[in-house]
């Protein structure tokens, strides 16, 4: 395995016959290597302390796509790969978070949010590798595969009703879904991961830019329509806890971005 400068390995058995992936591994038993960075030392050593009675998330933005810089909505209906730029901004985010010994590295079903968890799991073997739809992008309908900005400077029709939207959340898409479907299915995405690794204190999931927004602003301020305050960068990684005792999160980093500007 080609490491690279000033890498460190973090080993750990890997039983034969377990299962590990999205679409699952099998192997003899052998020893399988966590690679840490020194941007990934200095990340997790930025953090607080987790408390014991809590789990750690690590939400994160996929990477740039052709279409994320052609200014074209995707939303849950197109599969759109990263492109080289993306694909670069993945290895950064994997280096990052390179210094947390993840327990699960989950993200949704679509292409450019499986390329980024990808890239993340490479450097964490150890990790269980999942995948949701209920972490897939919003679904906005009509407007998929349209440009978001009017290219006079005006508001456009997307533009618009997006505010509508958020503001009354009940409110569906044309052809699309409403702010508080995605909600409830990021929500049972949520509770399948909690049930299913209980015993895992850190955890990373690889979604999208609205579908990240509803989830921080349902999470952190219990309502959707505060999207607004949890804009999203590509590979932008947001920290939050979850007190299992109190059954309360609360906000330890939102839309970190350094890695992309270095």
């Amino acid at each position: 395995m080609m490491l690279s400068r000033n890498a460190v390995l973090r080993c750990s058995k890997v039983a034969t016959g377990m299962m590990i992936g999205v679409a699952g591994l099998s192997s003899s038993s052998s020893v399988r290597c966590q690679e840490t960075t020194d941007r990934g030392t200095q990340f997790a050593n930025s953090l607080p302390e987790l408390p014991p009675q809590c789990k750690r998330f690590y939400l994160i933005r996929h990477g740039q796509t052709d279409w994320n810089k052609k200014g074209l909505l995707q939303g849950g209906s197109y599969d759109i790969p990263l492109n080289d730029y993306g694909l670069e901004q993945a290895e950064r985010v994997s280096r990052e978070l390179s210094g947390i010994s993840l327990g699960v590295v989950a993200s949704s079903h679509l292409k450019r949010a499986q390329q980024t968890a990808d890239a993340v799991h490479q450097k964490q073997p150890q990790a269980k590798r999942l995948s949701f739809s209920n972490f897939g992008e919003m679904r906005f309908g009509d407007f998929e595969g349209k440009p978001i900005h009017e290219e006079n400077g005006n508001k456009s029709s997307f533009e618009i009703l997006d505010r509508q939207r958020i503001e009354s959340p009940d409110e569906i898409w044309p052809g699309g879904e409403s702010m508080k479907e995605v909600e409830r299915r990021t929500q049972e995405g949520l509770d399948g991961i909690l049930e299913s690794h209980k015993d895992e204190k850190h955890i990373a999931i690889v979604a999208h830019g609205r579908t990240n927004e509803v989830i921080l602003a349902s999470l952190l301020m219990n309502d959707v329509s505060k999207t607004g305050n949890f804009k999203q960068g590509n590979t932008g990684i947001n920290v939050i806890d979850l007190d299992e005792r109190e059954k309360s999160w609360s906000a330890v980093l939102i839309n970190y971005i350094k890695h992309t500007e270095v």
